[in-house]
């Protein structure tokens, strides 16, 4: 599956968009300060090998801004902590 599809989930409060497309071993994407510029070329390239998992951090795209939250550095550990809502199932 290289087309992405979109879904919401409740997790830290707020609803956090996910995106997912590709297929194999799954691969978190983290957008910079700019925001998630969308589904590009490289993605469409990587998803033929990986299963990307792309969530747009609080206040990016359609997931929920989160107050508690002061700065984009800060943003990574909300994603760490919301995580097991979302994050795909790893067998051992």
């Amino acid at each position: 599956m290289t087309t992405p599809t979109e879904e919401t989930v409740r997790a830290a409060g707020a609803a956090i968009a996910v995106i997912r497309g590709g297929a194999g071993k799954s691969l978190l994407i983290l957008h910079d300060e700019l925001g998630y510029p969308g589904w590009l070329s490289w993605n469409k390239r990587l998803a033929e090998e990986r299963g990307m998992v792309i969530p747009p951090q609080p206040g990016f795209g359609r997931t929920d801004p989160i107050g508690w939250i002061p700065t984009y550095r800060d943003r990574p550990d909300c994603t760490r902590k919301s995580s097991a809502n979302w994050a795909p199932r790893q067998s051992t």
